[in-house]
């Protein structure tokens, strides 16, 4: 039913683990990154854009810079524990800012559309925790 299926979102939890660790995730996120920079650069040539398109794709494109150049593709040595936590405050501030809360704003829209309910204003379904340092 809905409000078992309410019930059941409700109790559902994730933890997103902040790292330093280099991996090859690392890599494939940089190249993520780039090529959606490349995208938006192609989006931005379009003559019909929409001023506020125009701002939304340099404001993508700020982020992803700024998240790029707080990344070490190549680890040359190993970084401190003060590197490691500006690195994860670029990740917080460039991409989970912003991502997770409009998140939450499309699951709270979602039951609100498709269950009849709102999402209580104190479900936590998104935790945050470290190994860094």
């Amino acid at each position: 039913t809905a409000e078992q299926l309410f019930q059941q979102l409700l109790r559902q939890k994730v933890e997103l683990v902040l790292t330093a660790h280099p991996t090859e995730v690392n890599r494939q996120t940089i190249l993520r990154r780039y090529h959606r920079i490349t995208e938006t650069l192609t989006e931005l040539d379009r003559p019909d854009l929409h001023p506020y398109q125009k701002s939304e794709a340099l404001d993508r494109i700020r982020r992803d810079i700024a998240a790029a150049w707080g990344s070490d593709e190549i680890r040359r040595k190993k970084p401190t524990p003060q590197i490691e936590a500006r690195g994860a405050h670029a990740v917080v501030e460039s991409v989970l800012w912003e991502a997770v809360p409009n998140y939450l704003r499309k699951l709270d829209a979602q039951c609100r559309i498709s269950l009849g309910k709102a999402l209580p204003i104190d479900v936590v379904p998104i935790r945050f925790a470290s190994w860094i340092g």
